[in-house]
């Protein structure tokens, strides 16, 4: 496991169209990780992106609620102070919750 996997959607299953949900690159990388690989996980949501609309539009962290399917893809974005999230599940599966 000395080679290091680089996740650039933290997804886990898409639907497409199809009857079964087809997995994704974020429960691979879930996968590798837990059998002892090293992930460098990107995508969204970059918390830098959330710095930059607060300021472009000067809108107070108070006022802003993030909404996610899966509370682990939001969770890099709760390191910003007094930012909420509202975490849910549309009644699919979602990985890890």
């Amino acid at each position: 496991m000395d080679k290091p996997l680089v996740c650039a959607n933290p997804d886990y299953v898409a639907y497409v169209g199809l009857p079964q949900p087809v997995v994704c690159e974020g429960m691979l990388a879930a996968y590798y990780e837990k059998i002892g690989g090293k992930v460098a996980w990107f995508g969204k949501p970059e918390v830098d992106i959330y710095e930059h609309l607060l300021q472009d539009y000067d809108v107070p962290r108070s006022r802003v609620l993030m909404l996610g399917i899966r509370c682990a893809q939001t969770s890099p974005a709760l390191r910003l102070p007094v930012l909420k999230a509202l975490c849910f599940s549309p009644g699919f599966p979602t990985g890890n919750d």
